[in-house]
């Protein structure tokens, strides 16, 4: 009886052995994740119209790494909505579409995707463009000026 009692005894300290064992491992995951969270930075975006008209929203914004690759894709729904990117630090060239609902773009995007009509060469919302070409290296805000890329043309006819 009192050898069981003092394997017993023993019991905490072989429970505390095995606990202490665990934790390195889970030590090492979250330094990785956060060195993970540390390569990111954030890049705020605001948008200007050039042409004084208003945008149309809902906004495309397109993140291409340096090889022409879209490495983030955002819609933006509202005027209210503020943008933002979680990028890894490089170079990246930002670009960012008014008026893409009623224009198709290829599903695999790059930066030398066409944009094309939806129908019969027609839409009635104009197209509206703008890009930047930054360096991330921390977080940063970047102002695009957005410029017609196709106009809106109506015609009317009388008599």
């Amino acid at each position: 009886m009192e050898k069981s009692f003092s394997s017993f005894k023993m019991l905490p300290g072989v429970v505390s052995l095995i606990l202490c064992s665990l934790f390195p491992g889970c030590y090492q995951t979250a330094s990785e994740e956060e060195g993970l969270l540390e390569s990111k930075s954030n890049l705020s975006i605001v948008t200007r119209s050039v042409s004084g008209n208003s945008l149309q929203y809902p906004l495309s914004v397109f993140a291409f790494d340096s090889d022409g690759n879209c490495k983030v894709e955002k819609v933006v729904e509202e005027s209210t909505e503020s943008v933002k990117l979680n990028l890894q630090k490089g170079n990246y060239r930002i670009t960012v579409v008014s008026g893409l609902q009623d224009y198709s773009i290829p599903t695999q995007k790059t930066n030398s995707s066409l944009i094309s009509t939806k129908e019969d060469n027609f839409s009635l919302v104009p197209l509206s463009m703008g890009h930047a070409d930054l360096t991330i290296s921390g977080t940063s805000t970047a102002t695009i000026q957005m410029y017609l890329q196709v106009a809106c043309v109506e015609v009317s006819l009388s008599g």
